[in-house]
């Protein structure tokens, strides 16, 4: 299944890898740091020029600069300049219910399981 390097906006160099599977994002930094976690078969120049250029690494368009809204998990929209944050509390086991935005029907899944 896909995954896409998708550019958080046009002036910074920030990126996210995002994952078609899981609907969130997998790794998240700077092209380098992104190309060392990927390796060089995930993060060939072209895809980085599509990032570049278009907002995303995808051929066919998914997640350019038109998008600016990502299905989180299935729990809500995430908005593209919040996928940092989403990344860094995923990686941290961390709840993030700040910066889930409801989907098309209205509903939100804001429920974590707790531990213990």
């Amino acid at each position: 299944m896909p995954h896409y390097i998708v550019k958080i906006s046009p002036d910074e160099d920030l990126y996210v890898d995002w994952s078609t599977i899981t609907d969130c994002p997998a790794v998240c930094g700077d092209r380098a740091a992104l190309t060392e976690a990927l390796g060089p078969e995930s993060s060939g120049p072209e895809r980085w020029e599509r990032a570049d250029r278009t907002g995303s690494s995808s051929r066919d368009g998914f997640y350019d600069w038109t998008v600016d809204e990502f299905i989180a998990e299935q729990r809500g929209i995430v908005k593209r300049k919040d996928l940092p944050e989403m990344a860094r509390c995923l990686y941290a086991g961390l709840p993030y219910p700040h910066i889930l935005h409801p989907l098309e029907d209205g509903h939100i899944n804001d429920k974590w399981p707790t531990n213990g």
